[in-house]
């Protein structure tokens, strides 16, 4: 969740236009002494968020390759925007990872269609990158990594760890100054079946490393 999940949460947050977090419930499982990066991951998680304005955030991650949802072999999980009148699937365009993204429209009141794509393409890395440099150099007033819009992502990740330690809902802000999935395991509620640390991103690095 630390990783993939703060893009994922971070975009969903953009979309509702970055409002305040409100309290979440989530679920964690780690049954192998699973690393990333040097630092302790779940291996499944699972939570809902609330935020300002009645939204709901559902996130889950290394749940879909076990069932059949998707149809495309790369199982890469799209990103669904429901609202009232319809959702909108944000997916990557099958078979392929990494080919462009889809974006396709879901309403009762029309048929299912697929958007078709502009006719220059955005090349968001530079985007974004053109917009950090706008901000530097002072011709627009916030840029997307400013810290007041990541923050959330994290308060909610952390809220969702919370929540999985104490099995209660958190209410933000989160009141826990420990890191709550190292102390979960620090206090025996997740006790590792299958022995054996290993790092799932840096397998030459021992998980005791935090260094780099």
């Amino acid at each position: 969740m630390s990783n993939i999940g703060s893009h994922t949460i971070d975009r969903a947050l953009y979309v509702l236009g970055d409002p305040e977090p409100r309290w979440v419930l989530g679920q964690v499982q780690r049954e192998t002494d699973r690393y990333e990066r040097g630092y302790v991951c779940e291996e499944l998680c699972f939570g809902i968020a609330a935020v300002e304005g009645g939204g709901r955030l559902v996130f889950y991650g290394d749940i879909e390759s076990r069932d059949d949802l998707w149809s495309f072999p790369s199982k890469v999980q799209p990103f669904v925007i429901a609202g009232d009148d319809g959702s909108i699937i944000i997916e990557p365009e099958p078979p392929n990872v990494g080919d462009p993204e889809r974006l396709r429209l879901v309403s009762g009141n029309r048929a299912d269609c697929v958007i078709p794509p502009e006719s220059k393409p955005v090349d968001y890395m530079r985007a974004q990158a053109e917009e950090l440099v706008q901000w530097l150099d002072g011709a627009i007033d916030g840029h997307r990594q400013d810290a007041h819009h990541t923050i959330k992502a994290q308060a909610i990740m952390m809220g969702l760890y919370e929540s999985a330690r104490s099995h209660t809902l958190v209410e933000m802000p989160v009141q826990t100054k420990v890191a709550p999935l190292q102390a979960a395991i620090d206090e025996g509620s997740l006790p590792v079946r299958y022995p054996g640390a290993y790092d799932t991103r840096r397998r030459f690095v021992y998980p005791t490393d935090r260094t780099g």
